[in-house]
């Protein structure tokens, strides 16, 4: 498995999720294609093979190596949401969070790290991250809480 969830807050966001009209019966997110996903993560391997495993499932997503990239990305062309990375050489997960509420506060930013701690979580959900997840993190778990987020975003933006 590449990716495995830590227990948080994001199973009422996947119950909301589950409910709304952006999921059809099947459990097939009807505006993925429309849906702007932005991976940032210093570890280019990863990035590439997340990339690869989210657009499989139709997600279209660009990816970047760095916070500095991230914010720049975000001040052109602003995703409906991020998935980030928390520990990066240069501007670290919270700083690029930070940066991307304030250039786009309807960005919903999900961290995704194999070294955060309850500290890290508290942090991020205390400058708007929409969750916090631990590598390694199942892909089907990390599909919802991108489809959860994206449902959020665009309740935001009615």
């Amino acid at each position: 498995m590449l990716l495995k969830e830590e227990q948080s807050n994001s199973s009422r966001h996947l119950k909301k999720l589950k409910n709304s009209s952006a999921v059809s019966s099947g459990g097939a997110c009807e505006d993925c294609g429309k849906m702007r996903v932005l991976l940032v993560d210093d570890e280019v391997d990863f990035v590439k093979t997340l990339a690869q495993r989210l657009e499989m499932r139709q997600l279209k997503t660009d990816a970047v190596h760095s916070g500095e990239e991230a914010v720049s990305f975000a001040e052109r062309q602003a995703p409906d949401v991020v998935v980030l990375d928390l520990k990066m050489p240069g501007m670290d997960g919270i700083e690029t969070l930070k940066m991307i509420k304030k250039t786009c506060p309807d960005t919903q930013v999900i961290i995704l790290s194999a070294h955060g701690s309850e500290r890290d979580k508290e942090s991020a959900e205390c400058f708007g991250a929409y969750g916090f997840l631990k590598k390694p993190v199942e892909i089907e778990a990390l599909m919802e809480t991108i489809k959860s987020a994206y449902r959020k975003k665009c309740e935001m933006t009615l």
